[in-house]
């Protein structure tokens, strides 16, 4: 996987081999900026959704210090994803740290089905995020919207997330 800055740092024609080889959808008179952006699309649609905590951690604050009150982990998680973890805070009414953990764990671990499609609509008309839409009857939120309008055609990049 590519960071941005690391295809900003790319020439144009090292840009246009890996756009190719992960298979983004470019034209040959695209600019960089425009390629970058192709191919951070590409590997966006290609990494597995979503990617799964290895472990929660609570903080309880006493007088503005944080200590750790409970640490839980999830070996498949790891083995699968490497380690990544959430570090929160809660208050004595939230109860137990430990639970609190295993529920914020279980709670990131859920799957979430998520991708990004593009549509044409009236100039007039504006979709925004927030609102839900439903594709093949299955209901999605829309997370993102992103308009565009390119000789006089009004494009709108959505990016949804399942919903119910």
């Amino acid at each position: 996987m590519y960071s941005k800055d690391e295809l900003t740092s790319r020439n144009v024609a090292t840009l246009k081999d890996i756009a190719k080889q992960i298979g983004a959808k470019i034209k040959s008179s695209d600019n960089k900026e425009t390629i970058i952006y192709a191919i951070l699309d590409a590997q966006a649609e290609t990494t597995p959704q979503p990617v799964k905590r290895k472990r929660a951690r609570i903080a309880k604050t006493e007088d503005k210090v944080y200590t750790v009150k409970a640490v839980t982990k999830d070996a498949d998680s790891i083995y699968r994803y490497g380690v990544l973890q959430d570090v929160f805070k809660i208050d004595e009414k939230d109860g137990d740290a430990k639970s609190c953990a295993k529920n914020k764990l279980s709670e990131l671990n859920k799957i979430k089905e998520s991708f990004s499609i593009e549509i044409i609509e009236a100039v007039n008309s504006y979709t925004r995020a927030g609102a839900l839409i439903s594709v093949d009857d299955v209901n999605y939120l829309i997370e993102s919207a992103d308009h565009s309008i390119k000789n006089g055609i009004h494009y709108v990049k959505l990016g949804l997330r399942k919903f119910g």
